[in-house]
């Protein structure tokens, strides 16, 4: 199977990297491949984005988290229609956050209005991982979870339902297309 390395921080350079090889590979008429992910996560926008377009692909997609899937990393790993992890991976959830500048001055509509963006983002993700686990089914559990600082690790995520195998995986050299940083 056709393999491509996800490990950098997801950002719209990364995102935008993802994408044009997936789009590369379905140009190939590859329509099945394994995205690898080791990723502190990063920006919440590009995440969604990342999202969106995988779910949206007409492919059938193999994620792994081979080490670390953090933050919004564990988005795009969610994007996957079979989801693995390595034995020793971890998972790490944790509240939208906002970065300022130092010298950054906002008017009350302003802050307003980053505070509506930072509520529509976590409510998409907490849709994206009801509707994709069985964690949280019919309860408000992601909203919990998604609230906090919550690591787990690969035993947690599959009895969460957020992963469906543990394994080591060995991927083979001529399967890897690209590395993704």
């Amino acid at each position: 199977m056709r393999t491509l390395l996800l490990c950098s921080a997801i950002t719209d350079v990364t995102v935008h990297n993802l994408v044009q090889q997936c789009a590369n590979l379905l140009t190939e008429g590859i329509d099945e491949f394994m995205l690898v992910i080791s990723s502190e996560g990063g920006n919440v926008s590009s995440g969604l984005k990342a999202y969106d377009i995988l779910s949206a692909l007409p492919i059938t997609l193999h994620t792994h988290n081979c080490g670390n899937v953090d933050s919004i990393a564990s988005l795009i790993f969610l994007a996957g229609n079979v989801r693995s992890a390595s034995p020793n991976s971890r998972f790490i959830f944790h509240p939208v956050e906002c970065f300022f500048n130092q010298s950054a001055k906002f008017e009350l509509s302003q802050m307003r209005h980053i505070v509506k963006h930072m509520e529509s983002d976590l409510s998409r993700m907490v849709y994206a991982f009801k509707s994709r686990t069985t964690f949280g089914v019919g309860d408000a559990c992601w909203d919990d979870i998604l609230n906090e600082h919550v690591v787990w690790d690969a035993e947690n995520a599959i009895s969460m339902g957020l992963i469906d195998i543990i394994f080591d995986l060995k991927a083979e050299a001529n399967d890897i297309k690209t590395i993704i940083i």
